[in-house]
């Protein structure tokens, strides 16, 4: 399946030094994940398995996962350095917390990669190279399609932002792409809820911002992660209604997680931008092999952009990792 749009050029420009079969040596991946055990990380971990399985390099990965607890991600980290591998991957539950840990890897002498999830910029811990999703630009294209989305229908955009965790720099940057959004289409932005990444709190936090606002007319979600708790509060006003009905509210999301296919083929979510791991797994494959074998990488940051979904494109994009999850 085709890659996204100038994403074959980065991986062309890269410094791998000829094909995957270039690989001379054994190399050593620890992986750590931070989050919480959910299905998208179970997807990444699938996908990344496979594409070493598939290279044929002779290349072993060890997984540690720390369920949304920073201080065990952070011991689990310690432990991975302990061992002395070529390769430490993070996807950190704190942005800033692992930055002390990055430093401790270089001092030990093993290259890191920042996976899905940037660290706080800091020049004195900065990663080895980053690879993930362009989550400001995620923001950025949900915010406008359901802006676009919402003129077109002669409703005036009033959205109630539905935030992730303060600690999670994609988040922030999905934050900051809704507001880039919002500000270009002349959007107001009435409400902001913070979740904690908890449904529950998406669920109290939306519906105490409902009632303050009822001048709002649509929701901006961090991620389909929070959609049950959008879902409850908007049955308790009678407002969880598919696109076309009376009482419609407008959502925008992020990730096209399994339980989003449901919503978005039936109107519930007007648009949401896919978590695209695929061209991910790409890169990091090629950064393993590249850094494993002492080579530079071409830049230090590579940033895949996600696709916008709707009902009326959904069934054209078989390659979205929750249809295969949900064909399981």
């Amino acid at each position: 399946m085709p890659l996204l749009a100038g994403l074959a050029l980065a991986l062309l420009g890269m410094s791998c030094g000829g094909r995957a079969s270039g690989a001379a040596r054994h190399i050593r991946v620890e992986f750590s994940f931070g989050a919480e055990d959910i299905d998208i990380y179970h997807a990444m971990e699938a996908s990344i398995v496979k594409a070493v399985q598939d290279s044929r390099q002779d290349i072993s990965l060890s997984f540690t996962r720390a369920y949304a607890s920073t201080p065990r991600q952070l011991r689990n980290i310690r432990d991975s350095i302990a061992k002395k591998p070529d390769l430490l991957v993070i996807m950190p539950q704190d942005s800033k917390a692992v930055l002390p840990l990055i430093g401790e890897a270089h001092a030990a002498g093993i290259k890191v990669i920042v996976y899905n999830r940037q660290t706080d910029p800091d020049p004195s811990f900065s990663p080895d190279v980053y690879i993930g999703l362009d989550t400001v630009d995620q923001g950025y294209t949900t915010g406008f399609a359901l802006i676009k989305r919402m003129k077109q229908g002669g409703v005036s955009a009033r959205i109630i932002n539905v935030m992730g965790s303060p600690g999670d720099r994609n988040a922030l940057n999905r934050n900051e792409g809704l507001k880039r959004a919002a500000a270009e289409m002349g959007a107001a932005i009435v409400a902001e809820v913070h979740t904690d990444w908890r449904p529950e709190e998406a669920e109290s936090g939306l519906g105490a911002a409902l009632a303050a606002h009822p001048e709002a007319t649509a929701i901006f979600c961090a991620s389909d992660w929070l959609m049950s708790g959008v879902e409850k509060s908007l049955r308790k006003i009678g407002r969880w209604e598919p696109r076309g009905a009376r009482s419609h509210f407008y959502i925008g999301s992020q990730d096209v997680f399994p339980n989003a296919e449901p919503l978005i083929r039936a109107g519930y979510i007007d648009v949401d931008t896919a978590y695209d791991i695929g061209p991910m797994t790409s890169i990091l494959l090629q950064a393993i092999l590249s850094m494993g074998n002492g080579r530079a990488m071409s830049q230090d940051a590579f940033f895949v952009p996600g696709r916008v979904v709707t009902a009326a494109n959904i069934d054209t994009m078989d390659d979205l990792w929750s249809l295969t999850f949900n064909k399981k």
